[in-house]
């Protein structure tokens, strides 16, 4: 049998040329020895312009980003590192260094591999899980809000909603802010409901609704025979009724001073004495207050204790008023809509224009005023679409507005409310991002975040998925 065996010597220099990896060599001083042709295409430049080259003057002029084999000059042991490199390629580069008898470096030889396809592929998993942990916070929020009438599709109401979240966990006193008719009760439910106060009782009181002379009683209650007309056996107080619960305690603002210095005081220790009595009772309940009023302001112009305020004020919560959360605009008044059909037996619409001037307009009034104009315009319409003829006077200055930009003949009717709802807003889109030219620019011009343009184009998409498995 004939010996196969290649006895030829072996050629190192092909070796070197032809490797895949990136060969680099550099002397104990840092200065380019050798260069292969991979590496000096990673770098974009050719073997002859790093021969003789420092590695510190290649770092500065950007050829790449560091140094692995100036490390393991420092170090005097082998080194990996991920370098980036002018060209736009990612590497992963081990440098090793070869040490004389008396432990200084003669030269390092490092192997670079070629790995910017592996990190984008890193990049885009780590970029859609990011998305993903998005979509599952959303899912969540959904989730919480479910069933308790809030919209909250605005960044700022959701922000807001985060926030309760975490008031709810707590068992501190609570203080809900906001201008008249932003839905400062609703809220307080969320609250309850997400607390561990669950089940136990929630009892309103509108600190404006009770003659100054009635409401201490109505707050801690009354001994029999502590005053004219007292009921025979006195009668329990609010706060002694939600024991184990919850007092809301509305338009805080409208406590009589008088009465805020016994508030303070079941604050602090959580107990009561009834009107007329002079024993003390331990009561288990959480405080939250609500007020449309700057209570700075009160506290500064004498008309609010500043104790009281801060020890209100532990938790506070801010809601948005409308003009500033525009995006649930629309998807409120489609659910007052639906509200309404249900409860009427019809099954009338918003015109798409009328929507539009919905959306421009402040609403001073907010969700209460938004409701009330919904049902106006439900009543009042001759027809089963309610149109501009049928928008109260105050809302007639936007509407010009609204119809220059809704071109109504682009909708085929009939279409239920939330039909009407979605081509609107798929409509605004599509105009936006055609004249934006990108996401961020389309969120400018619609007036909200790119986060929430986002969710809305995903949501836009899940629906003609929907629609497709119909």
């Amino acid at each position: 049998m004939t010996d196969m065996k290649d006895t030829s010597p072996i050629d190192y220099k092909h070796i070197f040329d032809y490797s895949e990896d990136g060969i680099y060599v550099v002397d104990g001083r840092g200065y380019t020895l050798m260069a292969n042709p991979s590496f000096a295409r990673l770098c974009g430049v050719t073997e002859g312009e790093l021969i003789g080259r420092k590695v510190s003057d290649l770092v500065s002029k950007n050829i790449f980003s560091r140094s692995a084999a100036m490390e393991a000059i420092k170090k005097r042991k082998p080194v990996t590192i991920t370098q980036e490199y002018s060209t736009g390629k990612v590497c992963l580069v081990t440098s090793n260094p070869i040490l004389r008898e008396d432990g200084s470096v003669e030269k390092v030889i490092s192997n670079i591999r070629d790995v910017t396809e592996l990190s984008n592929v890193y990049d885009e998993l780590r970029a859609k899980e990011k998305l993903l942990n998005e979509y599952s916070k959303m899912l969540e929020e959904r989730n919480l809000i479910s069933g308790s009438g809030i919209i909250a599709e605005s960044d700022s109401m959701l922000r807001m909603i985060r926030v309760a979240k975490k008031v709810a966990a707590s068992d501190h006193s609570a203080l809900v802010l906001g201008e008249s008719g932003v839905g400062k009760s609703m809220i307080v439910k969320f609250i309850a409901r997400l607390s561990e106060r669950s089940g136990k009782p929630l009892i309103e009181l509108n600190c404006g609704s009770i003659p100054e002379n009635l409401i201490e009683s109505e707050l801690f209650g009354y001994e029999e025979g502590s005053f004219t007309g007292a009921r025979k056996n006195g009668k329990v107080g609010l706060i002694e009724a939600a024991d184990g619960g919850i007092l809301f305690l509305d338009e805080i603002a409208e406590l009589p001073l008088t009465l805020q210095p016994k508030l303070l005081l079941f604050l602090e220790d959580k107990t009561i004495m009834r009107v007329g009595s002079v024993k003390k009772k331990k009561v288990d309940v959480r405080i939250i207050a609500a007020t449309n009023k700057n209570l700075e302001e009160m506290v500064e112009q004498g008309r609010f204790r500043e104790d009281l305020y801060y020890r209100l004020n532990v938790l506070p919560i801010t809601i948005p008023p409308l003009r500033e959360r525009r995006e649930d605009i629309i998807p409120m008044a489609g659910h007052f809509t639906e509200d309404y059909n249900k409860r009427s037996g019809e099954s009338k619409r918003i015109s798409a224009a009328a929507l539009r001037a919905f959306y421009n307009y402040d609403w001073p009034g907010n969700i209460r005023q938004l409701k009330n104009v919904v049902e106006r315009m439900m009543v009042l319409s001759e027809h089963e679409t309610a149109g501009l003829e049928d928008l109260p006077e105050e809302l007639f200055a936007v509407a010009s507005d609204s119809a220059v930009f809704i071109n109504t003949k682009d909708f085929q009717f009939p279409l239920s409310m939330p039909d009407t709802i979605n081509d609107l807003e798929r409509q605004m889109i599509l105009a936006a991002m055609e004249e934006g030219g990108s996401l961020r620019k389309a969120a400018e011009l619609l007036g909200i975040t790119y986060s929430s343009l986002f969710r809305r184009i995903q949501k836009m998409k899940d629906m003609e998925i929907d629609a497709a498995d119909d």
